[in-house]
């Protein structure tokens, strides 16, 4: 009974795991020297789009550089910096990591199949040859593109072949932002908004504490995360108020 009970249970994983979309992504060149970050399932999803990473890479001889970011108006993640601008000699490259916790229960939101969504607007100082990429340096800088949704990896495919096939997402911006993103060994994060020395507990995807941390007097906290296993992990204050996310590789 047992034995069948694991069985039925692991099946039950599974199917969940396998009804999840992959999520392609692209960038797409929307004038003005602005730039869109799109995404698009393959399958219907209603869950939560937990995490996002992704890196910019642009010619260091146009003498350009990004300006503004913006937050699609319904989207469900938000993003930011992951690290400073780095440059290898011939390319200048920024890293983007963004965190989400809302489901998309609103039926207006849900994802279709094809369908495309705006999650950011990039917009540049000058024109320029700007893409989203995946390269020898972005593999090398934890700089690829990543993505979780449910907390599990439905990483897909960086693509070019952009359409006008675009439709809404839903917002929920983040509390904090952390670095590297993602980590191997130590995770620094910026909390805002709360009283320093405050209790920081990290969950793992079964909701389960699997460390604890205290902000400093700037609110800048480093979490050792060596021990934890792979994965997407959460940060939550003793409150019981989830602030935001990073991803352990």
């Amino acid at each position: 009974m047992r034995t069948f009970i694991s069985v039925a249970v692991f099946g039950l994983m599974n199917l969940a795991l396998n009804a999840q979309p992959t999520l392609d992504i692209t960038l797409a060149g929307i004038g003005d020297n602005a730039y869109e970050v799109r995404v698009r399932p393959d399958a219907f999803f209603d869950g939560v789009f937990s995490s996002l990473v992704f890196t910019l890479r642009w010619s260091e001889g146009d003498g350009i550089g990004p300006v503004g970011l913006t937050s699609a108006p319904d989207a469900p993640i938000s993003a930011s910096p992951s690290g400073t601008q780095r440059n290898d000699g011939l390319y200048n490259y920024r890293s983007y990591a963004g965190f989400g916790f809302t489901p998309l229960v609103d039926p207006d939101q849900q994802w279709r199949p094809g369908v495309e969504h705006v999650l950011l607007t990039f917009t540049f100082n000058g024109p320029g040859q700007v893409e989203l990429v995946n390269d020898p340096w972005t593999a090398s800088n934890n700089g690829d593109y990543y993505v979780s949704l449910n907390g599990y990896d439905r990483t897909g495919i960086i693509y070019r072949d952009v359409s006008t096939n675009v439709g809404p997402m839903k917002q929920d911006p983040a509390m904090v932002s952390c670095w590297p993103n993602p980590a191997t060994d130590i995770v620094h994060c910026r909390i805002n908004g709360i009283t320093p020395g405050s209790a920081v507990n990290v969950l793992d995807g079964l909701g389960r504490i699997v460390a604890t941390t205290r902000t400093d007097g700037s609110n800048d906290p480093s979490i050792t995360i060596g021990h934890l296993a792979a994965g997407t992990y959460s940060l939550r204050l003793a409150s019981g108020a989830q602030v935001g996310s990073f991803i352990k590789r």
